[in-house]
């Protein structure tokens, strides 16, 4: 009888790379949609935070950022019938693709198919909550701009960006939340794909003969 090779022998790196990233990715994820939810329940922990931030926070650039994220919290509870689904949705979401990621690393014989549902389902809500919360977005980009509206023509200081950065960063800012939700999708297909490249069906099919294996000694 043939000495069984170790399928974990077999995995390639990019699977142990990509599920890596995916964990921490749904890590970061369920903890922010676990915030909206919070604030969107009546708890002001994070518009106090942010406020502290505003506080604390000197650099016009860093204040305009912040101002943008209190305002879309802000936002979200004007928008809450459909913001407080969609932050459900993404937390749960993002904890099966943290459970999907542990699952691949360790090697589960249906690893594999648990990460592909994942992947594509955790890619279908970030173009749902994109679209669904573009007035939210939309509201936060008015209180951004009115923000940068009252830095224009102040005396020049070290920290004081120009009237033209100030411009530019108004123009820029739905590009930069579009660019986001893309990219966040982006990388879930491509690890998607990745899955079904000739090393990773190997890797997977070895981990197929090594259950059935195991499960004929028993």
């Amino acid at each position: 009888m043939s000495e069984r090779v170790d399928p974990r022998r077999l995995r390639p790196w990019y699977v142990v790379v990509a599920a890596g990233l995916l964990w921490v990715m749904g890590l970061v994820g369920a903890s922010s949609s676990y915030r909206e939810l919070s604030h969107l329940r009546g708890d002001r922990t994070a518009i106090d935070q942010l406020d502290a931030h505003l506080f604390d926070t000197t650099h016009p650039i860093f204040r305009l950022q912040v101002e943008y994220q209190r305002a879309y919290l802000v936002a979200l509870g004007h928008q809450h019938d459909r913001a407080f689904p969609i932050a459900l949705a993404t937390l749960l979401l993002q904890g099966l693709l943290v459970w999907s990621a542990g699952a691949l690393v360790a090697g589960r014989r249906n690893g594999r198919r648990l990460m592909v549902q994942a992947l594509g389902t955790n890619a279908m809500m970030v173009v749902v909550s994109y679209l669904a919360l573009t007035p939210a977005r939309q509201e936060a980009m008015a209180v951004f701009a009115t923000k940068a509206t009252e830095l224009r023509g102040l005396p020049a200081e070290p920290d004081q960006p120009t009237d033209e950065a100030l411009d530019f960063l108004v123009e820029q800012q739905p590009a930069q939340e579009l660019g986001r939700a893309g990219a966040e999708a982006a990388f879930y297909l491509l690890v998607a794909m990745a899955l079904y490249r000739r090393r990773a069906r190997v890797y997977f099919a070895a981990l197929e003969e090594a259950a059935a294996a195991d499960a004929e000694e028993s």
